[in-house]
């Protein structure tokens, strides 16, 4: 089994998957650490074929309110995804730090032979921005993104949960599982590859009632060949009627290092009724995250109120400007559009903790 990224997003799998379906846009590049090691990253160059989905804001990854910036190489996933930066497999006995300075110089080389401004690390989460921004010495202030949701789950038991839910909210979970359980349905988790064609139609249902015009056909053939390339890091959580075992509903997860990563919902609107959606989505992943080792669940941005009542909390994430000469975006007017931005962040989401954020980023007034 291949050694899981710490961020599912940047494994081997998922960018095996893309380039194999024909997403040109990505390619590896390779550092050599001292020591003869080599550590691969994988980056990629918006094209003008695709725009990024609604509500990424990846407009704003240049701290520019302009189309998705052509001019620059791009480290790390796209759409929203966690960056965590993995720059080598789990068990390497690379140094992270060395790693990390060896990678951007490689990749800040490879801009500039390609004739580019620099390299844009998008979606790090505060302490990975912290780490670049020391190896790139502030050569330019991180920009403030759309925060995503993330379940960090206590102690070492679904109960343990349920009990840091507080007592209204665990009351209100305890409600909801006892309401799907009155149904008979069948929980289970199963493999992406044993229940794609069963559950394309489902996903294309939620793609559909957001917005998303994609047919079953085209859902059932991206989910085989995702299977293709990641069944390895993939787990599909299932609910089905226990007369004929018709699928009701399903998530679909991929593993990272401690960290599971909500892909995908798929549901069957005809015949579920009772909180399939929660079910499947949030607490089979959370008890099978407990009896597996995993304590950390990243439920992606979008739906921050549902996911904040059932224990999932706001964190920040942040754009890393890498310039190929000279310095990047103006470090006053970026602190400046930070402060703005997280103004409007908190007037919706009050908890997002940015306790760890250097003040330059900033502005003073509003830590």
């Amino acid at each position: 089994m291949r050694s899981r990224p710490v961020s599912f997003y940047v494994g081997d799998g998922w960018l095996n998957y893309l380039r194999a379906v024909g997403d040109r846009r990505y390619s590896s590049v390779t550092a050599s650490v001292p020591g003869g090691d080599l550590v691969s990253v994988s980056v990629w160059t918006p094209d003008g074929r695709t725009s990024p989905a609604s509500g990424y804001r990846a407009a704003t990854l240049t701290g520019r309110e302009s189309a998705l910036d052509e001019d620059f190489l791009y480290l790390g996933p796209h759409r929203g995804y966690e960056n965590q930066m993995s720059l080598a497999d789990a068990d390497s006995t690379v140094d992270r730090t060395v790693a990390v300075e060896s990678a951007i110089a490689a990749v800040t080389r490879e801009a500039s032979d390609r004739g580019l401004a620099g390299t844009i690390i998008p979606y790090l989460d505060t302490a990975d921005a912290r780490e670049i921004d020391d190896v790139v010495s502030g050569s330019s202030i991180p920009v403030l993104l759309d925060p995503t949701m993330t379940l960090d789950l206590p102690g070492d038991a679904f109960d343990d949960y349920l009990a840091g839910l507080g007592s209204k909210g665990s009351a209100k979970v305890r409600r909801e599982i006892r309401k799907l359980a009155s149904t008979g349905l069948q929980s289970d988790h199963e493999s992406l590859a044993a229940v794609a064609r069963e559950l394309g139609p489902l996903v294309s249902n939620v793609q559909r009632r957001h917005g998303v015009d994609e047919s079953p056909e085209d859902c059932v053939r991206g989910l085989e060949e995702q299977a293709a390339f990641c069944e390895q890091e993939a787990v599909v959580f299932s609910l089905r009627r226990p007369d004929d075992g018709t699928l009701v509903a399903a998530s679909v997860y991929y593993l990272g290092v401690g960290s599971m990563h909500s892909r995908m919902v798929g549901i069957d609107y005809d015949l579920a009724r009772n909180g399939e959606y929660f079910f499947a989505n949030i607490y089979a992943p959370v008890r099978w995250a407990y009896e597996n080792g995993f304590r950390r669940i990243e439920l992606g941005r979008k739906s921050e109120s549902t996911k904040r009542e059932r224990g999932a909390h706001p964190r920040p994430q942040w754009s890393v400007v890498v310039p190929t000469v000279g310095v990047g975006p103006g470090s006053a007017d970026t602190a400046k559009r930070n402060a703005q931005r997280l103004d409007l962040i908190r007037a919706e989401l009050p908890t997002l903790a940015i306790e760890d954020v250097p003040h330059s980023w900033i502005e003073p007034a509003v830590v």
